[in-house]
């Protein structure tokens, strides 16, 4: 059946069993319930694929199965192919290539990437074009020939091999945009969009606003249930401030092109304004003359005590000049990221003012606004900072404070003495909170520092709590060869079924490498860690690998990510990832669906609320009852088997 436009209706007697498209098309085939209910088979291709819309069509089309194809015309159309099966929840990949094709991914210098290391995904096999017509200069800028004579194609996208073998697509290279100086990836930004509850579709682009400054633009359609604060809020847990967008659209329909793809280059500019407004007033409350200081900024007449400075249009250039402003009004230094935790004037006033009353502490930063009563106290992450666990601590419902190194350690060079620091740490502590039990947390990095301090504490006689939210381990003394030897054969034993071809084995060998270098483990720095952090996240690591003292005898409660990669599970002997042998009081252990990362970000408020149920069943001794409801299991057992581990109700967005 050929149809000049793929929306008009199907007629009596076009009854097709399969059909192919774009999910831009199928998209409106699924709002307009147009879709034939004879088809068994639909091939999607062209585009990105998404979850909500391949679970809108399977709700319509019960039975009928649906493919994701990918591959440009230069590869014959279609190079791999992935089956999406109903009820699957997971963003759909592009699967493994199809029989006689290979998609590699290369990195920045033209070298095979490891599995999970995004590049630029190329394509080999028969099925390649010679070249383009008439266009040599082309033909040599996308073909290529290696030096075992193979021919290649690049593709121009961005990919990565995941832990399943499948690919997974990242965007074009070109969609790779600058805002404020700082690169942004559209793909990023449209799959933290697609990951909001109830987004089914979501497009981001660059428009100028009337002073010809470039602003990142999100676009959602009107039939997303939820309000634009809903998916700002949710934003804010999934990406950087930096690719925050500067305003948030409605369309109706998605503008596409005559082959009925996306248009972004027809997308509509939200209409950014210059106007005047009031200046700050010196008799203004804080609250209104953050809030005056927010309106100047954004030109935004008016603005709210409640109302979000992201929001309203404000990106991170806008926060600096907004942090600078409010820094000459107030004569203190005030961070971007606490704009970030605190984004209304009401709210940001509060913490300003809780800050004011923790300036005698060289170690202590407010995490949340709030009356500081009984804090809960969070070790710093691998930047020095406590950003990792705003959005944990925001679900918990208690004060935050963060423990941080401070000016005097982060601007010097010297190497960082950890059990020295967290003395400092517990005295402020103490200080903060005279009396009464404490809690400790650290999330990730965070995970030693907490166990510095609270080891501390107790050596002081205090009553003392320790959270650890899927923590890192660098304080065990090396890795022990079992586990080594544990490493390796899973590898080994891949390996023996594996293709033996170059690229796929030597990354795999040199997987190994690392596996049996200790220090590749616990030494190195992250790569999100920007280059002004560098320097201090290197001493900080450096000082919790060198650090080897004491154990804690208190209750310990555990949250550990169930979604660990091969390699990290054959390290896994003693039940805690290596802390069993640190924490020598009863443990609650707490195993989550979430990954390390959707822990703090996207699942954070399931996090907190296992955090804060742990924390209560460790608090009245639940070890005795671990057969109740809830099944949290508290063990101060002497085997790792005796280890029992909780599985509670998973909400649905885990």
């Amino acid at each position: 059946v050929l149809k000049d436009n793929i929306l008009d209706p199907f007629v009596e007697g076009e009854d097709p069993t399969l059909m192919q498209g774009v999910p831009s098309a199928f998209a409106e085939l699924v709002r307009g319930d147009l879709l034939p209910r004879s088809l068994r088979v639909l091939n999607i291709g062209g585009e990105p694929l998404s979850a909500a819309l391949c679970g809108a069509i399977h709700a319509r089309l019960p039975g009928c199965r649906l493919f994701n194809h990918y591959g440009p015309t230069e590869a014959s159309i279609c190079t791999s192919v992935y089956e999406v099966k109903p009820g699957s929840e997971r963003e759909p990949t592009l699967g493994e290539p199809i029989c006689g094709a290979r998609i590699l991914i290369l990195d920045d210098e033209g070298n095979a990437a490891p599995p999970g290391t995004a590049g630029e995904m190329v394509i080999m096999g028969d099925m390649l074009a010679r070249g383009y017509h008439g266009r040599p200069d082309l033909t040599a800028a996308r073909f290529a020939v290696t030096a075992t004579g193979e021919r290649l194609y690049r593709t121009g996208d961005r990919g990565l091999v995941n832990g399943r073998g499948e690919i997974e697509f990242l965007g074009r290279l070109g969609d790779q945009v600058k805002v404020n100086g700082v690169r942004i990836e559209l793909a990023e930004v449209e799959a933290g969009l697609m990951r909001v509850p109830g987004v089914d579709r979501a497009l981001a682009a660059v428009k100028p606003d009337d002073n010809g400054r470039q602003r990142l633009v999100a676009y959602l359609p009107t039939s997303y249930p939820g309000t634009l604060s809903d998916v700002r809020a949710a934003l804010k847990n999934r990406l950087p401030s930096a690719m925050l967008p500067s305003a948030l659209v409605r369309l109706d329909h998605f503008p596409l092109t005559e082959t009925g793809k996306l248009d972004r280059r027809a997308l509509p500019a939200p209409g950014f304004r210059a106007v005047a407004v009031d200046r700050v007033q010196p008799h203004h409350a804080p609250d209104r003359a953050i809030a005056a200081i927010f309106a100047q900024v954004l030109q935004m007449p008016g603005f709210g005590l409640d109302d979000d400075f992201f929001d309203t249009g404000g990106d991170s250039l806008l926060l600096i000049e907004a942090c600078l402003r409010i820094e000459e009004l107030f004569g203190r230094t005030v961070p971007s990221g606490l704009v970030v935790q605190a984004p209304t004037p009401r709210l940001l006033a509060e913490m300003l003012r809780l800050q004011h009353t923790l300036d005698s502490f060289e170690h202590l930063v407010p995490i949340t606004p709030g009356p500081v009563e009984d804090p809960i106290f969070w070790a710093c992450d691998v930047h020095g900072q406590a950003v990792s666990m705003i959005a944990i601590a925001r679900h918990l419902g208690r004060q935050a404070l963060g423990l941080v190194p401070g000016d005097a350690v982060a601007m010097s060079s010297q190497p960082i003495d950890l059990w020295q620091l967290c003395e400092r740490y517990a005295e402020e502590v103490i200080r903060a909170k005279p009396h009464g039990a404490y809690v400790i947390c650290g999330y990730s990095f965070g995970g030693p520092w907490a166990f510095g301090v609270a080891v501390c504490l107790e050596r002081m006689g205090r009553e003392v709590t320790l959270a650890l939210v899927d923590p890192v381990n660098n304080l065990s003394p090396g890795i022990s060869l079992r586990r080594i030897v544990r490493g390796i054969s899973i590898f080994v034993a891949k390996l023996a079924g594996a293709e033996r071809g170059g690229l796929i084995q030597r990354v795999r060998l040199n997987s190994l490498r690392r596996l049996a270098d200790p220090m590749q483990l616990t030494g190195t720095v992250p790569d999100f860690v920007p280059e002004s952090a560098l320097s201090l996240a290197q001493r900080l690591l450096a000082a919790t690998g060198a650090f080897r003292s004491g154990t804690f005898g208190g209750p310990s409660v555990v949250l550990l990510s169930a979604k660990r990669n091969g390699s990290e599970r054959a390290m896994n002997d003693d039940g805690l990832y290596g802390w069993r042998a640190l924490l020598a009081g009863p443990i609650t252990a707490v195993t989550c669906k979430a990954s390390h990362e959707e822990m703090a970000q996207e699942a954070a408020a399931a996090t907190a609320r296992q955090l804060a149920h742990a924390l209560q069943r460790a608090a009245v001794g639940a070890g005795d009852s671990a057969g109740d409801a809830g099944g949290v299991a508290k063990s101060s057992a002497r085997r790792p088997r005796d280890l029992a581990y909780e599985r509670l109700p998973i909400s649905q967005g885990w």
